[in-house]
């Protein structure tokens, strides 16, 4: 056992301790914030971000190194200097690097929602993470919003608490790989939901239209898990047609915008970049019903390698190992989305109660077709799980509420637990980050070899400012999961360093021609990722 898990066993027999002993410790206290829980509510999102904020100095703007970050930095660039995306660059052959299309035109595969908060990040304070910071910010407002459809006061401001992890400690704040933006419409899909439930007032339509465009922009399958099952349950509440008015309105300019963007990308507005870079670079389908395509030959080793990992991938899924690994990666995914996952125990031992609620049921509906579309997928990320997040935590809050009341030997042990167990998890997290502050150690030390890249090229510009380069990467050592190093910004040839793929001797002299005037370097990262060489042909 090691030593993270050895602190955890002591917290929670610390927690199962004081229950016992001391279990209406801090009553006063809970019962003041209880009466405040409006303001609290209010003021969550704001902490959220001024918390992140605060800690900047200590806790850096992440570093990229997942093949998708480069990608939606590759977006937020293009989008903040006012375009969709880029003309194919003369040399794009070089410039070849994965999720990143060449042609007809230069940009990254996903679709585009991640890529604008990130511009607007980008825009307004000159970093595209602000743009991920902020989202996390909204995604804790908007939750709260979807908590109050749901649950009263006072139990919307416990949700938010068991949201914290996500939106403070976990990668969908500390990265650029996304998934607050996708979690947010499903929270306004969710809230608006319970909303019509409960009434039919027209104007709920507008977050409801709004959550569905942001799931399209998004991750538009586990969206579509999320918006099918929901739109068939308001059918059935016979709602007003101003409200499907509303929602059409809303989903048809979200969708003409999208269709506008596929068009200035593929030349076709039904053709989502997505899929016409799988045309492109066949390897293995997204999902495990569909058969996998030949292996075909790639122009660099890196595809080869990706195309490798994901046929690995593929296989495993028609194995009968898989619905085993599926259920070990819906156990790290309710692990990082929650914290740990202890705080769902209330929701296993009081979960038939909480079905006994007719309400809950439609949400339990919602968390069973996102657990079970999983199954679909060739892999599976927390991120993916984002738009059922909203309703797994009113789920959670419900059972809570159930755990609130139980009483052991007459002493009010649930209520404690309810109140201790979500800040002993934000206690324990928060005490992780400031280990890791604590040791003072590089950001680029603690993530993969690629994350280099940022302190690689400054290294260069502070050796020569007034000049400009150009590294060719030559990838030496298969390594599976591969780690990318050629990822360029929207505007390659005004860079002060450009990474290129090496195409061998004959095929580099375009390249160095193109760019005569740069000073050459080889990095070769599989043998030293920390050395830069003079280029010699």
């Amino acid at each position: 056992m090691g030593t993270t898990s050895i602190i955890w066993l002591a917290a929670g027999l610390a927690v199962a301790a004081a229950a016992w002993f001391i279990p209406l410790i801090g009553d006063g206290v809970f019962r003041r914030l209880k009466s405040q829980a409006r303001v609290l509510c209010i003021a969550a999102p704001l902490f959220i971000l001024l918390i992140r904020a605060a800690l900047l100095p200590f806790w850096a703007v992440p570093k990229p190194y997942i093949y998708d970050e480069f990608g939606y930095l590759l977006q937020a660039d293009t989008f903040s200097l006012g375009r969709l995306t880029n003309p194919t660059h003369p040399m794009a052959p070089f410039f070849e690097s994965i999720y990143i299309l060449q042609d007809p035109s230069y940009t990254a595969k996903f679709p585009p929602g991640q890529g604008l908060f990130m511009a607007l990040g980008k825009f307004a304070l000159g970093d595209a993470w602000f743009g991920v910071w902020l989202s996390c910010g909204l995604l804790m407002g908007a939750l709260i919003w979807c908590f109050r459809g749901w649950l009263l006061t006072g139990w919307a401001l416990f949700g938010a608490l068991l949201a914290t992890p996500i939106c403070l400690f976990g990668y969908w704040m500390n990265s650029h790989w996304g998934g607050a933006v996708t979690a947010i419409g499903g929270a306004l899909v969710t809230g608006a939901l319970g909303r019509f439930l409960h009434d039919k007032k027209p104007y709920n339509a507008w977050p409801l239209g709004m959550g569905c465009v942001l799931l399209m922009w998004t991750r538009p399958f586990e969206g579509l898990l999320l918006i099918v099952p929901a739109f068939g349950i308001l059918l059935a509440q016979r709602l007003p047609w101003m409200v499907w008015a509303r929602v059409a309105l809303v989903g048809m300019l979200g969708a003409g915008w999208l269709g506008f963007y596929n068009y200035k990308v593929t030349g076709n507005p039904f053709l989502l970049p997505y899929v016409l870079y799988d045309r492109q670079h066949p390897s293995t389908t997204h999902f495990t019903f569909l058969p996998t395509p030949t292996a075909t030959p790639f122009p660099h080793q890196n595809f080869a390698w990706i195309d490798q990992w994901e046929r690995e991938a593929s296989d495993r899924t028609r194995t009968l190992q898989f619905p085993m690994k599926r259920l070990t990666d819906l156990y790290e995914v309710l692990t990082i989305l929650l914290g740990t996952l202890a705080m769902a125990m209330p929701l296993v031992l009081f979960g038939g109660e909480v079905l006994r609620n007719r309400r809950m049921k439609v949400l339990a509906l919602l968390v069973g077709i996102a657990l079970i579309g999983s199954f679909l997928e060739t892999v599976y990320y927390p991120h993916y799980f984002a738009p059922a997040l909203a309703a797994l935590l009113v789920l959670l809050v419900q059972s809570y509420r159930h755990l609130r009341i139980w009483r052991w030997d007459g002493k009010p042990v649930g209520q404690f637990l309810t109140r201790f167990a979500p800040l002993t998890v934000l206690l324990l997290l928060g005490g992780k980050e400031v280990v890791v502050m604590l040791r003072h150690q590089p950001i680029e030390e603690t993530i993969p070899v690629n994350g280099r890249r940022d302190k690689l090229a400054g290294l260069l510009e502070e050796r020569d400012p007034l000049a400009d380069h150009l590294i060719v990467v030559r990838y030496t050592t298969p390594k599976i999961p591969h780690e990318e190093w050629v990822y360029n910004l929207a505007e390659i040839d005004k860079a002060h360093v450009v990474w290129a793929q090496d195409m061998g001797k004959e095929a580099n002299r375009k390249l160095l021609h193109y760019y005569a005037g740069r000073k050459l370097w080889l990095l070769q990262p599989d043998i030293n990722p920390d050395q830069l060489n003079s280029y010699v042909e």
